[in-house]
């Protein structure tokens, strides 16, 4: 199901912003995109911070996340395990104001599945911080999305992602800033898989 496979067993640290090509077989992908598309595009509850509506751990995607672990532990260089899945449907003039994530989503893997541009919505990733430099920052706790501050007032180099479809972008949500420039032209559909080290122990919300 998963068309990029591992080359071997090792976890060998890699780049801290990813871009994985032809993520899905081309089966699974049009499988997931049929739904994602005639199913979840109806059925979300909507998030106005984002213009977006959103279906929480779909049971189809079951599989393909606990597949994708494997995946995700090879890219990332430690070993990891599924913490949840949304499949996000975000509207015309969609919104992604700047943050890092809550502390379930250690790592993600952002497919896109299908979009009305004919032109990619840039998704700009911040380098990735340590704990460290988080707190000599003075973001203890990361989590916002006030849109403050702002990327200019950040000493932050950041990477510019355009996704196509069956394209991924893999990094460490919660690590690295993250936002997107502009509104979105269209309907865009992505599906966001994260993943949590092996070792950790909290309860999943």
């Amino acid at each position: 199901m998963i068309d990029n496979q591992p080359d071997n067993g090792r976890l060998t640290p890699m780049p801290p912003v990813q871009i994985v090509k032809n993520l899905l077989s081309d089966e699974a992908f049009e499988s997931l995109r049929d739904y994602v598309v005639h199913s979840a595009r109806h059925m979300g509850h909507y998030e106005p911070t984002f213009h977006r509506t959103v279906v929480q751990e779909p049971r189809v995607l079951t599989d393909v996340h606990r597949e994708l672990a494997i995946f995700a532990s090879e890219l990332s260089g430690q070993k990891l395990k599924p913490s949840y899945c949304i499949v996000a449907n975000y509207l015309d003039e969609g919104m992604c104001p700047l943050h890092a994530d809550q502390k379930l989503c250690f790592y993600t893997v952002d497919l896109l599945v299908a979009t009305e541009s004919d032109s990619p919505w840039p998704l700009m990733i911040g380098e990735k911080w340590t704990d460290e430099q988080w707190d000599l920052n003075g973001y203890k706790d990361p989590e916002r999305y006030s849109g403050d501050p702002s990327p200019e007032e950040l000493d932050v180099k950041w990477t510019q992602v355009d996704l196509l479809p069956n394209h991924a972008a893999c990094y460490s949500g919660t690590h690295s800033w993250h936002y997107r420039p502009n509104k979105s032209h269209g309907k865009t559909d992505l599906v966001f898989f994260h993943f949590v080290s092996e070792d950790f122990d909290e309860e999943f919300d």
